[in-house]
């Protein structure tokens, strides 16, 4: 019982950790325009910030991978909260935009090289054999909740005082705070599992295997699909609006149910029904075929009479299922037979290539989109079937692998 509460504990502090090193890279997503105009940027210097924040991130994830198993996790994650932490208190301040060049290259360091590849694998000793699920689920689902209090409370001083530049300060005051009260908890909590002389051993021959693993890049393939539908659901607003030709009003409320409520429905579900059937991979498997035949319903609206609310229907449940598999999707690198104490070299290759379509397909959706307008959402939706077809056969792959092991 003491063990279960300490990784209830363990998981909601490492949600809190995620939340404070992501906060300011991710304030563009709510507070955009305040970032413009507190920070007196121009829209090419406020996307060169995100720019170089994303191209780090990319070298980090194969690099924070080797660290995570060279290093200890524990000291990791304090060193990295502890100067993002810094870092997010003295933009508070609003330093000029050379500084804020070196901030986002450095909150890139901490982020993603530093404390994503030893989160994961922290999380993934949390879940022991059966609750890996549970543990990644509940992880998300907390993380969602937290951005959510936060995003509410910026929204609360702006209805209250409409004053951007105390929405901008608290908001990086929150987070910079609870940045040092992650890394205390780190400190209090977290017990690093004990490693014999032969465990602490990086064999370097062995680590070079997990790039040529066929299971590996199984679950690369499944991550890659994954993250991509996500990432072409980003366009379902504007579909909505432009296309189904639904009110602001509403798409405002389809807004709050597909990134909030779903979210945190879904990612908690997921967890614990990943655990229930004994396999992520299957999970994945299920969610690739629900989410294929469901998305022939989106290709077919021109070809056919449909109700706006049949399509707002078929969105949530689309969502829900693309954001459960999502919640769950890392946990399929711990099925595949990856020693612990390569876990962090594997977590870093899959999230390399399978987080890869942050590079380009939102330049290929944008174009697709101004190029054939409507005609463009279906490009995009095409492309959504393809991965949901891929990934579906590379989960079968792995499900049929291992149950011939078994």
């Amino acid at each position: 019982m003491k063990q279960r509460k300490n990784t209830i504990a363990m998981v909601c502090t490492l949600a809190c950790a995620n939340t404070a090193l992501y906060g300011l890279p991710y304030m563009k997503n709510q507070f955009y325009n305040i970032l413009l105009e507190v920070l007196n940027l121009t829209h090419t210097q406020l996307s060169t910030l995100f720019s170089i924040y994303g191209s780090i991130c990319m070298a980090a994830y194969l690099l924070g991978g080797l660290l995570t198993d060279m290093f200890s996790v524990k000291k990791i994650m304090i060193s990295a909260l502890v100067l993002s932490g810094a870092l997010h208190l003295y933009v508070v301040s609003v330093p000029g935009y050379p500084g804020l060049c070196i901030v986002f290259g450095l909150l890139a360091v901490t982020s993603v090289l530093m404390f994503y590849p030893a989160s994961m694998k922290t999380l993934t000793y949390l879940g022991g054999k059966s609750k890996k699920g549970e543990v990644f689920g509940t992880y998300i689902a907390i993380i969602d909740i937290l951005g959510m209090v936060i995003v509410g409370a910026g929204l609360l001083i702006l209805m209250l005082t409409k004053e951007n530049g105390l929405i901008y300060k608290t908001i990086l005051i929150l987070y910079g705070l609870l940045h040092f009260i992650a890394a205390f908890m780190i400190y209090k909590l977290f017990h690093e599992p004990e490693k014999t002389k032969e465990e602490d051993q990086i064999k370097w021959s062995e680590v070079m295997k997990i790039f040529t693993n066929r299971k590996v890049w199984g679950v690369i393939i499944i991550i890659f699909c994954n993250y991509l539908m996500m990432a072409a659901m980003t366009y379902i607003i504007p579909y909505l609006s432009d296309v189904c030709k639904i009110g602001e009003q509403e798409i405002l409320i389809i807004s709050i149910l597909r990134i909030n409520i779903l979210a945190i429905v879904a990612s908690y579900f997921a967890g614990k029904l990943a655990d229930k059937i004994g396999s992520a991979i299957k999970l994945m498997e299920i969610t690739f075929l629900m989410s294929a035949v469901l998305i022939i319903g989106l290709l077919a609206r021109p070809y056919m009479a449909v109700s706006n609310l049949l399509i707002v229907v078929l969105v949530l449940v689309i969502t829900f299922v693309i954001t459960s598999a999502k919640s769950v999707n890392l946990v399929t690198i711990s099925e595949i037979g990856i020693p612990q104490k390569y876990m962090g070299t594997a977590i870093g290759v899959v999230s390399f290539v399978g987080y890869s379509p942050d590079a380009f397909f939102y330049s290929v959706a944008g174009i697709s989109i101004d190029t054939y307008q409507i005609n463009g959402y279906q490009i995009i939706f095409a492309i959504f079937l393809i991965c949901a077809i891929a990934g579906l056969i590379a989960s079968r792959i792995l499900v049929k692998s291992k149950g011939n092991q078994e």
